[in-house]
């Protein structure tokens, strides 16, 4: 039997909190647009989660700083990271998935 998905590794992978994958599961306002169609169309699939994707569920939500943390993915050198932003500019702060664990470099 396939182990479905919680609330909460969908919060994790998204990287957001419960408050808002609950708040997008039930169209409050509150949410943006942006944000409910990425909760609906992952718990789509809450019965399943990719084992290529459970790495992210394990990323920083967060820098030092307090930042949120958003994923991101390189063509050049073909893999996922994690940045922080204040107000759309990045803030230095990266985290790289390198021989099974998150590596956080530093500006």
């Amino acid at each position: 039997m396939k182990k479905k998905i919680t609330i909460k590794e969908i919060a994790k992978i998204l990287m957001v909190s419960v408050s808002t994958v609950s708040k997008a599961m039930n169209d409050s306002p509150e949410i943006s647009e942006k944000t409910k169609k990425k909760v609906k169309e992952l718990a789509k699939f809450k019965d399943r989660l990719p084992e290529k994707f459970k790495y992210l569920a394990e990323a920083p939500k967060e820098d030092d700083d307090g930042n949120d943390a958003i994923v991101r993915f390189s063509r050049k050198h073909k893999e996922q990271y994690v940045v922080t932003e204040i107000k759309k500019k990045q803030t230095g702060w990266k985290a790289f998935y390198r021989s099974g664990k998150w590596q956080v470099e530093e500006k």
